[in-house]
């Protein structure tokens, strides 16, 4: 939008109104401010020139003196642009009279032929020698009205049907589209000139399925070139603006914004707005709805039972707009008393909650969220799933880190306590749990493996044989105590990263498996081989079995 300290402005009032005439002097604009003399200025004229008309030309001082002209123009629609030095005829400037300082346009014709029916869709003088996108002179501009409102007519068609008293769109429309897909309405007199002109609406469907509908302003696109606004299929309420560079307003015809292809769907739109500029601002009411309640103040002094003067104001309006800085002071006490503040949006740069402020039965204090209830629980649940998520696009679920001291501590205590229950229902490279990094992952069971760091031992609870047996890939721990019967390994392929541990007791065990063992302690294999009163340890990398550790009992 063009303001009044920008070279860009224009300077003629009512420019973006359409006026036709027949008469030589066929149109007069007023400027806001009168053009200054020897100062350059650019002067647009989008007009509709009919055959016979030879000349248009631009005057001050009443016709007295020309400022610019265009010759050997041909008939038709067409944008007229020059450059000049404002002049004014001696004795006749704006300071001797403001009816000087109107910018005039005359017609000339060929020969004895009369004059012709010109039409001017809108002018525009500007500053400078370059020449802008038409925009109204500021002085005409309303920052924020809302030009839609109960005064506009809005008539669906195609089979389409339209509301304007449906609590779920407020300050909008609710929509109900043709099973076709062409169902469209018309919004009429949305728009009273040409220029930059912005539509601002919120919208949503109520049937979990994407849809919208193609949007047309006076019959032109929006800047972005895309007509077609959408909402999603989760029934949540999408934000739409679109600004429109309008150049063929006329008022009888194009002034009107159209919703077109509307999707066969129930469609809810609130607080629709229609403004001029590039911007879209808040929804507010348009001046021309009767509905809103100037505001009233009551002032009244009452005396208190000691005499003390105590001054009282209450201030009742629909709407109250506090422009600039807003100082309140002695707000020491209740400030709400008995009420709420319900809102679908508080938006803050900052809030600052220092005590006293309740969530659930957690509590807000200046050292961040407490609470010394045994039933209060932080959840996050989706469907039956209760989950924690950062951030959805990572690939971890939770992520956490401390740079210092233990990060997380897990204490069991008691008969049956159990610290952590990890279960992995993965398959491939899954895992229940993976360690990685620099430092070591000790797992201990404190009174008979506590000599033994630096590995990850399976759990001291096993299968005491008292024969042959297959040890299968699922115990950790096997003790024969008895001098009969063999020792059966898995397939090393069947548990990569196996710790198996075997104790014999007593006699002689032959230890066999369907994979390689190598021996502890020198390049040996076997895949059969018979131990006495030993203990040992073996581990598989997925491929053979290793013997790491064996000792005498």
């Amino acid at each position: 939008m063009a303001s009044s300290n920008k070279s860009n402005r224009n300077y003629l009032l009512k420019s973006g109104t359409e006026v036709t005439a027949s008469t030589y002097r066929f149109a007069g604009y007023t400027p806001a401010i009168p053009l200054t003399p020897s100062v350059t200025y650019t002067v647009q004229l989008m007009v509709t020139v009919p055959s016979g008309v030879d000349q248009i030309a631009v005057y001050l001082s009443s016709g007295m003196i020309k400022q610019a002209n265009w010759t050997g123009l041909s008939a038709g629609k067409q944008l007229l642009t020059a450059t000049f030095a404002a002049k004014y005829y001696s004795g006749m400037t704006p300071g001797d009279s403001a009816a000087y300082a109107v910018v005039e346009l005359y017609q000339y014709y060929k020969g004895t032929q009369a004059t012709k029916s010109v039409t001017v869709h809108w002018a525009k003088v500007e500053l400078g020698s370059t020449a802008t996108p038409w925009c109204p002179a500021p002085e005409e501009e309303t920052a924020g009205r809302n030009y839609y409102g109960s005064h506009l007519n809005v008539t669906a068609y195609n089979s389409a049907s339209v509301s304007r008293s449906n609590s779920s769109a407020p300050n909008g429309l609710y929509i109900v589209g043709a099973s076709s897909g062409n169902g469209w309405l018309r919004i009429s007199k949305a728009i009273d000139g040409n220029g930059y002109w912005t539509v601002s609406f919120w919208m949503r469907g109520s049937q979990s399925v994407a849809g919208g509908f193609n949007i047309d302003m006076c019959d032109t696109a929006p800047l972005d070139g895309n007509v077609r606004v959408a909402f999603r299929n989760d029934n949540q309420w999408v934000r739409v603006e679109k600004t429109f560079y309008i150049t063929n307003y006329t008022e009888d015809l194009y002034h009107f914004i159209d919703f077109q292809s509307l999707d066969w769907l129930y469609i809810y739109v609130k607080d629709l707005k229609v403004e001029r500029g590039t911007k879209a601002t808040a929804w507010c009411p348009p001046v021309e709805d009767s509905a809103a309640t100037k505001a009233e103040i009551s002032l009244f002094v009452t005396e208190s039972e000691v005499g003390t003067l105590i001054s009282n104001a209450v201030i009742r309006a629909d709407q109250i707009d506090l422009v600039g800085k807003v100082t309140l002071t002695h707000l020491d006490s209740t400030i709400i008393d008995g009420g709420k503040i319900k809102t679908s949006l508080i938006d803050v740069d900052n809030l600052t909650v220092k005590s006293c402020a309740n969530i659930g039965q957690f509590t807000v204090d200046s050292y961040g969220l407490t609470t010394t209830s045994s039933t209060a629980r932080i959840a996050f649940e989706w469907g039956t799933n209760r989950f924690i998520r950062m951030n959805s696009a990572e690939t971890a679920m939770f992520y956490a880190r401390n740079d210092n001291g233990k990060l997380m501590e897990l204490n069991a205590y008691g008969s049956g306590a159990t610290a952590l229950t990890l279960l992995a229902n993965t398959s491939g490279s899954g895992y229940a749990l993976s360690s990685t990094g620099m430092s070591r992952m000790v797992a201990r069971y404190t009174s008979e493996l506590n000599t033994v760091t630096g590995l990850a031992l399976g759990v001291k609870s096993g299968t005491t044989f008292t024969g042959a047996t297959n040890v299968g890939n699922t115990a950790s721990w096997v003790d024969f105590l008895v001098a009969t019967g063999n020792i059966t390994l898995p397939k090393a392929s069947d548990c990569p990263g196996k710790i198996i541990f075997i104790k014999i007791t007593g006699g002689s065990r032959t230890i066999t498996s369907s994979s390689t063992i190598y021996k502890c302690g020198d390049s040996g294999t076997y895949t059969s081989e018979s131990f006495n009163n030993r203990a040992l340890f073996f581990i598989s990398n997925g491929t053979a079995w290793y013997e790491f550790a064996c000792y005498q009992r």
